[in-house]
C-alpha cells in the first residue's frame, strides 16, 4: 500500500518505489566531456550547442532537448539561471526507455 495519499501504489505500476530512487552520480568524464547515456541541457549556456554535441556536458551542453534512447542507468540534466534543475534517472530497466 502507497504511503502518498492520493498515490496509487507505485509498486503495482513499476516494481519499485520511484519516489525512493537516488539519482545517479555524475559520471567521471564531467564536466568536461561528453559521456553515453548522460545528457545535460542548458539553452543559457553560453558554450551550449547541438551541434556535433549528442549528450552535451556542463562545459558544454546541449542547447534543446532532442529525442534520446537513455539506457538503464542513465541520468539527464535540463537546467537554466532562474530556473530549477531537473534531473531525470533511468533506474530500472521496466521505464520506457524513450524521452520527448
Amino acid at each position: 500500500m502507497s504511503d502518498y495519499v492520493g498515490v496509487p501504489d507505485p509498486l503495482d505500476s513499476f516494481g519499485y518505489d520511484p519516489f525512493t530512487v537516488a539519482i545517479a552520480a555524475d559520471p567521471t568524464g564531467w564536466p568536461s566531456a561528453e559521456v553515453a547515456n548522460f545528457f545535460y541541457i542548458d539553452p543559457a549556456h553560453p558554450a551550449s550547442t547541438d551541434s556535433n554535441k549528442a549528450y552535451g556536458y556542463p562545459d558544454k551542453p546541449r542547447t534543446t532537448f532532442a529525442q534520446f534512447d537513455i539506457s538503464e542507468g542513465g541520468k539527464v540534466v535540463i537546467t537554466s539561471p532562474g530556473l530549477a534543475t531537473l534531473w531525470i534517472a533511468i533506474p530500472h530497466s521496466r521505464i520506457s526507455s524513450r524521452l520527448c
